[in-house]
């Protein structure tokens, strides 16, 4: 006699969502707008202006979404010094993601541009799931397994040919 599958208590889920977050719709105090020039070191060229939201936490795609903005509002307003791109960083920041933003810097404390790309570096590596990938494998492979546990005539490779719900009782 088989044993019978072993249900999780803890319930497992997808590490890497398989749907793309909706975009948010950012309310006034959410976000920074900072006047940005078409010629950054020419004040009389044409301006706008770029919704730069605080960064907390979230998602990886947010993140990268966030740093490309903040890429351009230094770019639009010539903030091309270390010192500046430390200071506005900082003031687009909240919660975890400044506190590492933070104690990266203090391990350093010259402000440079070359130090400023190495502390975005670590922060980047801080915001992504380190063993992502990895754990959405050992998942994927879970599932496989349980089920097949609970089909008794069919090969792991024929799940895929054969309806759950025809099985299962």
């Amino acid at each position: 006699m088989k044993n019978a599958p072993v249900i999780p208590k803890k319930k497992k889920g997808l590490v890497i969502k398989l749907f793309r977050p909706k975009a948010k719709e950012l309310k006034k105090g959410e976000y920074i707008s900072p006047r940005c020039f078409t010629e950054p070191g020419n004040p009389d060229s044409p301006s706008y202006t770029i919704q730069v939201p605080y960064f907390g936490d979230g998602l990886p795609e947010e993140y990268l979404t966030w740093r490309d903005l903040l890429r351009k509002a230094l770019e639009g307003q010539n903030i091309t010094d270390g010192p500046g791109m430390f200071n506005h960083t900082e003031n687009v920041m909240f919660g975890d993601a400044l506190a590492f933003f933070k104690r990266k810097t203090l391990e350093a404390p010259a402000r440079t541009v070359a130090r400023y790309n190495i502390v975005m570096t670590k922060l980047t590596a801080h915001v992504f799931l380190v063993h992502a990938y990895r754990k959405q494998k050992r998942v994927e492979v879970f599932n496989r397994d349980f089920y097949s546990l609970l089909i008794e005539d069919l090969n792991v490779n024929d799940l895929d040919e054969v309806p759950l719900s025809n099985c299962l009782d």
